[in-house]
């Protein structure tokens, strides 16, 4: 894929905004605001679970969980398996409609180090996420997560975040702390009502750009059901990216990126590089670009540095910078081999 270059252009405006001391309307304050009925243990709410109401409570959840009888009692001796009042169920008694399962998460240790708040209002906080820490409980990342960390640090249960980031990208983070406005903050994201500007460094595969250097990055992408990496179609959905170099490495070879992403599609800015022939340093799934992935230490370089919106509910103009966790570009180490 070619780069079409324009040299020294000036950032874009943002993509939309509210207008200021615009409060939510019904629908922005609600949506997405439904918290399960039973309280959260140590920061992780219970998963819901369907089952056949009047089925041996012990058969509809074999059948719905695949659990092994052992799990299924354990669980219930722990008093894990609850209706939708809190009360422990019986595996003996007939099975309500829905279940809840806590889980304890004992193999995987949660994240304890304090969160680093950048920004705080009674109604939301903006943190800086490290690297290497999900934003939301999945899979088999539950307790080490920035919204279990969140909600086991603040003594609060309802904070949840207003969108995501990678596993492996640090940085700014909102998460919304009082449930009311949950929905306000995240219909921001959802209208791209929020300036969001990442830094990265990547390899380079052709020829060096010079700092300043500009261009929008144009692919489309999709992910085939069951796979982990995003890969470019032609059939896929269009993800836009505008991409300025600011500052270069010619010895090693590596460049200091801008992004300002205008489409919000998973892993976009990592791959949106890695096509047109610029991979992220560290990344794991687009990185085989680079002619020297065993040098990488591991670590994404890839960081979400500021985040500009305009608060949905007091009109507030936000602004929050948080600096690479690499320092400069001079500072990026590559160990030799």
């Amino acid at each position: 894929m070619g780069v079409n270059w324009t040299r020294g252009e000036a950032d874009p405006a943002g993509a939309g905004s509210v207008s200021a001391g615009q409060r939510p309307s019904s629908t922005m304050r609600h949506r997405r605001t439904r918290t399960p009925p039973v309280p959260a243990r140590a920061g992780i709410f219970p998963r819901r679970i369907h089952l056949c109401a009047g089925q041996p409570l012990v058969d509809a959840l074999k059948t719905a969980q695949r659990m092994i009888p052992a799990d299924l009692e354990a669980a219930a001796r722990a008093g894990d398996i609850v209706d939708s009042r809190g009360r422990p169920l019986r595996l003996d008694e007939p099975a309500p409609g829905i279940a809840y399962v806590h889980s304890a998460a004992p193999d995987e240790p949660g994240y304890t180090d304090p969160l680093e708040i950048v920004w705080s209002s009674p109604r939301a906080r903006i943190v800086n996420k490290p690297a290497g820490i999900a934003t939301i409980p999945r899979g088999s990342h539950i307790a080490c997560t920035v919204t279990t960390a969140a909600r086991r640090q603040w003594g609060n249960d309802s904070a949840t975040p207003a969108h995501r980031l990678d596993r492996l990208t640090s940085g700014l983070l909102l998460i919304v702390t009082d449930p009311t406005f949950r929905g306000a903050y995240q219909t921001l994201f959802d209208r791209r009502a929020v300036e969001k500007t990442y830094r990265a460094v990547t390899g380079c595969r052709g020829p060096l750009p010079r700092p300043g250097m500009s261009r929008e990055l144009r692919v489309r992408l999709a992910r085939a059901r069951g796979e982990a990496k995003v890969r470019p179609c032609p059939d896929g959905k269009l993800a836009l990216t505008e991409a300025k170099v600011t500052a270069v490495d010619e010895d090693r070879r590596l460049l200091e990126w801008s992004l300002r992403p205008r489409t919000g599609l998973t892993h976009q800015l990592r791959v949106s590089l890695a096509v047109a022939g610029f991979p992220i340093l560290g990344d794991p799934l687009y990185g085989s670009l680079d002619p020297r992935p065993a040098c990488l230490d591991g670590t994404l370089h890839l960081h979400a540095a500021s985040l500009s919106l305009r608060d949905p509910v007091d009109g507030q103009d936000i602004t929050c910078h948080a600096p690479p966790p690499w320092g400069d570009l001079e500072r990026v180490t590559i160990p030799a081999v």
